[in-house]
């Protein structure tokens, strides 16, 4: 079995948000699958598939998952090789498993679990940003079986923020996680999303004193990864856990906030680390050091089973992360829907990756070709 073909297929989910699938195709017509979604350059993901095509192409599937690991190391590799890779990686996988006629954790070493707790990510599903709005999302999304539920309270950072602005605007997201507790109750875990938006210690702290009443499961990512030791010291200052450090992209670049002890809960991700086999490896380091996973998840569908695999056989796992109610097409894009059931993800038996897309609904959502293009690229967006 050699690879005959890659195909790239850009999927445009709302207005700033794509996905970007990728096939990999054998000479005897098997496909594996895998996502390079979210890089936000979903052109620059193609060039890069275009270059990496000769490293791939007539090698068997199998005999490349872990050599092409090397192409990490190639110099000025940014987020768009990385992503390119990591598609690549998980739809090796995929044709590894479905070779074999096993799911890939069985090929990984087997589960650990029976199934993975979810958490419903609903910051994009509400209509605003107010209280109201994303109170009423948890409420939906707690009726579907979620018990814990993940939102962005403060949003981004306004422009010119004065100290008055600031104020006012850390006391608003104050507000939100207010009613959001207040629509779940206490049995639902909440856990917050800073997006980087801060760069004063002193803020954070003050934001996790002010929230202390309602019991946050995580504060994550408040400000960037550049000083390992800031983000340790507001670590143990925090009575919630710190998690963070989705952007990261190789393993050097997890070591010295692992080292540091900077967060309680890392967030590697199966589109930007190297695929699957890199996830697991980090969880391999910072089980080390003590530290939960939880994979970022925030894209498609097949990014997401690709986590599940990971998931099942890392023994530090906590708990994965699951874009609830956007968008609404998103369970006909497969034609094994995602199964969740009561927040939670059983193993699943079928072999590879065990998810098909349907690409007669690839089809509708579809990007046109040639706002998906580059000059000069020779690989076709399908």
């Amino acid at each position: 079995m050699k690879i005959a073909d890659i195909r790239p297929h850009i999927v445009w989910t709302s207005q700033d948000r794509s996905w970007l699938f990728v096939e990999v195709e054998t000479d005897t017509g098997m496909v594996g699958l895998g996502e390079a979604s979210q890089s936000r350059n979903d052109k620059g993901v193609v060039e890069e598939l275009n270059r990496l095509a000769p490293q791939y192409v007539g090698h068997d599937p199998c005999d490349l998952i872990e050599s092409r690991q090397g192409l990490l190391d190639w110099p000025y590799s940014g987020r768009t090789f990385f992503a390119a890779v990591s598609a690549l990686e998980q739809a090796l996988w995929d044709l590894a498993g479905k070779q074999a006629r096993m799911p890939v954790y069985q090929l990984m070493g087997g589960s650990v679990r029976d199934q993975l707790r979810t958490y419903a990510n609903i910051g994009y599903a509400a209509a605003g940003r107010d209280a109201e709005s994303l109170a009423r999302v948890a409420m939906a999304a707690v009726a579907e079986g979620y018990d814990a539920i993940k939102f962005y309270p403060f949003g981004i950072r306004p422009v010119n923020c004065s100290s008055t602005d600031q104020r006012a605007w850390i006391s608003q997201g104050i507000d939100i996680v207010r009613a959001v507790r207040g629509a779940v109750g206490d049995s639902v875990d909440v856990l917050i999303d800073l997006m980087h938006q801060f760069q004063d210690y002193r803020d954070v702290l003050d934001i996790v004193r002010r929230v202390d009443p309602y019991h946050l499961y995580w504060v994550e990512d408040p400000f960037m990864h550049d000083d390992p030791v800031q983000l340790s010291g507001l670590r143990q200052a925090m009575g919630p856990r710190l998690a963070g450090g989705a952007p990261l992209l190789a393993r050097h670049d997890w070591r010295s906030l692992l080292e540091a002890r900077a967060f309680d809960v890392i967030m590697p991700d199966v589109k930007w680390t190297g695929g699957i086999n890199q996830v697991k490896k980090i969880a391999g380091m910072a089980e080390v050091y003590g530290a939960m996973v939880s994979p970022h998840s925030a894209s498609g569908p097949v990014a997401a089973a690709a986590s599940v695999h990971a998931g099942l056989s890392m023994s530090n796992f906590l708990i994965l992360e699951h874009p609830w109610g956007v968008p609404d097409w998103r369970s006909s894009l497969s034609r094994h829907t995602e199964c969740i059931r009561h927040g939670y993800i059983p193993k699943p038996s079928a072999p590879g990756l065990g998810i098909e897309l349907d690409l007669a609904i690839v089809a509708v959502y579809r990007t046109p070709a040639d706002t998906a293009t580059a000059s000069g690229v020779t690989l076709p967006v399908h």
